[in-house]
This record gives C-alpha cells, structure tokens and sequence, in this order.
C-alpha cells in the first residue's frame, strides 16, 4: 500500500543554466527584459507604420504610372482623330 506522504518526483536538471544557483542570476536578469521588450514593441509599431506608409505611396505610384500611360494613350487618339477631322474640315468649307 502507497503512502499519501511519497515526494512528487524532482525537476530534473539536464542544463546547468536550469540549475538552482542559476536561479536567481536568470531572475534578476529577467527585469530588464519588460523595458527592452517595451522598446522593441515602440521599433516594431514604428517600423509597422513606415510599412504601411511605404505600401501606400507604392500604390499610388503604381495609380500615378497608370493614369501617365492612359494619358499618353488619350493624346495618342486625339492625335489620330485630329488627322482623321482635317480632311472633312476641308470639304465643309
């Protein structure tokens, strides 16, 4: 028969950082990491923001190349209308 008073079985320590001396240097390490993980969450909305700015002005770039072609485009087919109205211009008068 079991006893209700047997120990839970020990954490084994396979790496010396998990081992008890350790304990205290990790944790005291530990409070300098909220700062830097503040710090790299400010670089990251940052750097998230100038994205979504980059993204934008690409598109608008890419809206801007496009109307630039269509307008060429247009000027083309005025050109060659221009050309084609000369003629009946001419009998008209």
């Amino acid at each position: 028969m079991e006893t209700a008073t047997q120990n839970p079985p020990q954490h084994c320590i396979k790496d010396p950082v998990d081992s008890p001396a350790n304990t205290n240097i990790t944790i005291s390490d530990h409070h300098d990491l909220l700062p830097q993980l503040q710090s790299l969450q400010q670089s990251f909305d940052t750097i998230q923001s100038k994205s979504s700015l980059m993204e934008e002005n690409l598109l608008l770039q890419h809206e801007r190349d496009d109307a630039l072609r269509n307008n060429s485009q247009l000027n083309l087919v005025i050109q060659e209308v221009s050309k084609e109205r000369e003629p009946f211009r001419d009998q008209v008068s």
